[in-house]
């Protein structure tokens, strides 16, 4: 019994109808309300004794804690997302390791086998072409759950710009050869001759299957297993630095009391700034009216990560929303607002307007309060050195740039400016 639970213009629908069709198993539609309200999903499971589940990482998270005990699951197949390990814990934790034949490998009693599936495809291949049998010993290794090998029908491997193999160990873009690769977009001939190849290992007298370059980035152990690192165009520079927001995700996932996380960029040019969401694991009332400012979780990313990488600002939200397809609904998570200060924090003293305008100016957002933090902001470091050289070179103030911490408002910094030394020699211009 197999689940088609997504959307069959999500290229992943394939794999479901397919998988159930061309195996002989019963296929049950999941209706789209039904596919992403995690709690009436798993009574579906449980009424309809589904044997074969497909779900997203972003899904499936939500979807553990709904299931039954004595669930009827046996296979489950995750996809269309990297997998980070803290998303598993609490499948093994409730069902444990347990091999085809339903022994338990943690020492729990007996129960029936439920396999779990990493796989990783891409349109132009038929959907499907790694798949990784998950061990609980992937999630306690604390990174990426790897997607794996190759399928039969296929090829895997690790190019680089030359179009040629990498080393082991090496980051190489992940291209797929094989059957199930097709020949070409259609009538886009400039886009299939940048996308498509030829098999580069096939030899003479073997046939020269299409080969597709992803766009993907991977490394590969000594014995094969291949581990997904994200897409080269994800990759985002945010004030002089790439960075890849899945890094982040994975640390904020870390962080005790969160269920769930994202990390998106937000804003433009000069204003651009990462915003970390997370989902708390026991959430309250105050987390269901909206972002809630969740300084901590950004001070212990800070322990973690590179400033760099430390979001502007990190939220509470009651859930992370999703598409039709069940990936992260970037365009639905809320934008909390950082301007439209009112009278009770609009700056006051001379101090406060002057650096409310050197804020906007820095980080070029439209209203700066006395009450706003300057981590809300967005003030990174490279913010604050910026800051801390306009304030020495126009207005002859020596104020350090560990005078800026993020959790520091603008009436506080207002009062340490105040407080500030002249710049011995200089006066303001």
């Amino acid at each position: 019994m197999w689940t088609f639970a997504h959307s069959f213009a999500f290229d992943y629908s394939v794999w479901e109808i397919w998988g159930a069709l061309g195996n002989g198993a019963s296929m049950v539609v999941v209706d789209r309300e039904t596919g992403r309200d995690p709690r009436a999903l798993a009574r579906l499971i449980a009424e309809e004794r589904v044997t074969v589940l497909s779900e997203t990482p972003a899904l499936f998270e939500h979807l553990v804690p709904e299931l039954a005990d004595d669930t009827s699951l046996r296979r489950v197949f995750l996809g269309g997302d990297r997998l980070d390990p803290a998303i598993l814990r609490p499948w093994f934790a409730r069902f444990g390791d347990r091999d085809g034949a339903g022994r338990e490998t943690t020492g729990r009693a007996p129960a029936p086998g439920i396999e779990l599936y990493n796989l990783y495809g891409v349109t132009e291949a038929t959907v499907v072409s790694t798949y990784h049998r998950v061990r609980e010993e992937d999630v306690r290794a604390g990174r990426p759950v790897p997607i794996g090998r190759a399928l039969p029908n296929q090829r895997v491997y690790l190019l680089g710009e030359d179009d040629r193999p990498v080393p082991v160990g090496a980051t190489g873009q992940l291209c797929v050869a094989g059957h199930a690769v097709a020949s070409g977009y259609h009538d886009r001939d400039g886009l299939t001759a940048e996308r498509f190849g030829a098999d580069p290992l096939a030899g003479p007298s073997s046939a020269a299957f299409p080969l597709y370059r992803t766009g993907d980035l991977a490394t590969a152990t000594p014995d094969g297993e291949v581990h997904f690192l994200g897409r080269a165009d994800t990759q985002v520079k945010v004030r002089g630095f790439r960075v890849e927001p899945g890094e982040i995700e994975a640390a904020l996932r870390e962080t005790p009391g969160v269920r769930s996380a994202t990390v998106t960029v937000h804003g433009s040019g000069a204003a651009q700034r990462l915003l970390g969401y997370a989902v708390p694991e026991a959430p309250d009332a105050a987390h269901t009216a909206g972002p809630v400012p969740a300084e901590p979780l950004r001070e212990h990313l800070r322990t973690r990560l590179p400033e760099h990488k430390v979001p502007a600002a990190v939220y509470w939200i009651d859930r992370i929303p999703t598409t039709p397809g069940g990936k992260v609904d970037v365009a639905a998570l809320p934008v909390p607002d950082t301007g439209g200060t009112d009278r009770d924090t609009a700056p006051m003293t001379e101090a406060e307007r002057l650096l409310a305008g050197l804020l906007a100016e820095v980080l070029q957002v439209p209203d700066v309060g006395a009450d706003d933090t300057l981590g809300a902001l967005g003030l990174d470091s490279l913010g604050a050195m910026r800051l801390a050289a306009r304030l020495r070179g126009a207005y002859a103030l020596d104020l350090a740039v560990s005078d800026l911490p993020a959790t520091r408002t603008v009436a506080e910094l207002a009062r340490a400016v105040e407080a500030a030394r002249p710049v011995a020699g200089e006066g303001a211009r």
